[in-house]
C-alpha cells in the first residue's frame, strides 16, 4: 500500500486546497500559476531572514527575477549573496544556491475556470562552504510542483504540492494552500500553511506564514511576510520573515 500514499498526498491536499484555495509568490514560500505576461518582466528584491535550532541565515539581497516568454511561459531565476552559520560556530559569508524554473500555465480561468501550471525547478550550489556547513543543501536538487488557483470576488485561493529531488538526500513532499484577499485597490493580506513530508510521510513539518502586498507607486509593490515551523525539529523554521520590493515592467 506505500505506492498509494504519494497518490494519496496529492488528492488529499488538492481537495482542501480547493476549499480554502490564496495568490502565492513573494513573500510566501509558496507559488501560484502566474506569470508575468509576453515580454514583461517581475522581479523581487528581498532580504528573506530564517533561523532554525540549528542554523541562522539570511540573503542581502536575494533576487527573484521572472520573465514572460508568451502569456503562458515564465523563465526564472533565483539565487543571492547569503550570510548564515551553525549553532556555535562563526558568521559565513558568500552566494546563495541558485535555482533556474521554467513554468507553464496550461489552463486559464477565463476559459476552464481554474488556473493551473507546472513550474519544475532546478536548484544548485554556487558556494560549496555552505552546504558543507550544512546552510543550505548539497549538489543539486529539483523541484516538481503543480499549482492551481481560483478567484472569487475580491478573495484569490492558490495551492502547491509538488516533490522535492536531493541529490544527497531523500527527497521529500511539500505544498500546501495559500489565501489572498483584496483589503484595498492597493494592500493585499495573504496567509499560508506548507506541509513538508519525506517519502515514508512518519516525518513532516508544518510552516504556517502571514504577509501582505502594498502598492507603493505604479510598477512597485512592498513585501512582507512572517511566520514559524509549528513542529519543533533542529530543521524547522523558529522564525521566519520575508521583507523586499516588488517590480513589473
Amino acid at each position: 500500500m506505500d505506492t498509494w500514499k504519494p497518490l494519496t498526498f496529492w488528492l488529499v491536499l488538492l481537495a482542501f486546497s480547493a476549499k480554502s484555495f490564496g495568490e502565492g509568490g513573494p513573500p510566501l514560500i509558496g507559488d501560484d500559476p502566474g506569470t508575468p505576461g509576453n515580454g514583461r518582466w517581475e522581479i523581487n528584491l528581498s532580504y528573506p531572514y530564517l533561523q532554525t535550532d540549528r542554523t541562522t541565515t539570511m540573503d542581502v539581497p536575494y533576487i527573484d527575477a521572472n520573465y514572460g516568454l508568451g502569456d503562458h511561459v515564465e523563465l526564472s531565476y533565483l539565487g543571492g549573496l547569503l550570510i548564515g552559520k551553525e549553532r556555535g560556530q562563526s558568521w559565513q559569508s558568500g552566494y546563495d544556491a541558485s535555482l533556474l524554473g521554467v513554468k507553464w500555465r496550461f489552463l486559464d480561468e477565463e476559459k476552464s475556470h481554474v488556473d493551473a501550471s507546472i513550474y519544475p525547478q532546478l536548484g544548485f550550489n554556487t558556494t560549496s562552504a555552505f552546504a558543507k556547513a550544512g546552510l543550505v543543501e548539497s549538489g543539486t536538487s529539483f523541484f516538481l510542483p503543480l499549482e492551481i488557483a481560483k478567484t472569487y470576488g475580491k478573495v484569490e485561493l492558490d495551492a502547491e504540492v509538488g516533490y522535492q529531488f536531493y541529490q544527497h538526500d531523500r527527497g521529500q513532499w511539500a505544498g500546501g494552500p495559500i489565501i489572498g484577499y483584496q483589503l484595498t485597490d492597493k494592500i493585499e493580506l495573504l496567509a499560508e500553511a506548507r506541509l513538508v513530508c519525506d517519502q515514508s510521510f512518519r516525518s513532516n513539518d508544518l510552516i504556517l506564514d502571514a504577509g501582505t502586498r502594498i502598492g507603493l507607486i505604479e510598477h512597485v509593490q512592498f513585501l512582507f511576510a512572517a511566520g514559524r515551523g509549528v513542529r519543533n525539529g533542529e530543521d524547522s523554521p523558529h522564525l521566519y520573515l520575508y521583507a523586499g520590493l516588488g517590480f513589473t515592467f
